[in-house]
């Protein structure tokens, strides 16, 4: 019998409730430690599409409400080191992010779809979120490129 060769892609997306409710530590930091332990574990590379508008809100709010600086530190450690161990880290946006308030929750009020967005805006949308997860990546791999997008809704 001929050896038959599988090929599968584990892929992960990461992201708070598509509302901006949860536990960012359950929802996010938790579930990608254990897949990435049970990954290494087995010898195999995941693939993590980060929420890069979430972590742009986070950051942009950092000053007023330190808790989420605290978070997004969290998340960029841990993508920093997610990517270390020898897995993918691609990007995933939510446009629903955009322009989102906090208040101590958030509020996402903005259209779901990026289809629904004026060309040059979701142009926008998709390059501030890739330069920010290049940026953050090449600080441990400096050829880091983010070569795939998954959109959400």
């Amino acid at each position: 019998m001929d050896k038959v060769t599988i090929h599968l892609a584990l892929v992960d997306d990461w992201e708070l409730s598509g509302n901006g409710t949860g536990d960012i530590r359950e929802l996010q930091f938790e579930p990608m430690r254990r897949l990435v332990s049970i990954y290494n574990r087995l010898g195999i590379r995941g693939s993590f599409n980060a929420e890069v508008m979430q972590q742009l809100n986070f950051r942009q709010h950092q000053q007023d409400y330190p808790k989420l600086k605290e978070l997004a530190d969290e998340w960029d450690d841990l993508l920093c080191d997610t990517l270390s161990q020898g897995h993918d880290i691609q990007l995933h946006v939510h446009p629903q992010w955009y322009k989102a308030g906090y208040d101590g929750q958030w509020h996402l009020t903005s259209d779901w779809s990026i289809l629904n967005y004026p060309r040059a805006t979701a142009l926008e949308l998709l390059s501030s979120c890739k330069t920010y997860l290049e940026t953050l990546l090449r600080k441990v791999k400096p050829d880091y490129k983010c070569v795939s997008f998954r959109s959400g809704a």
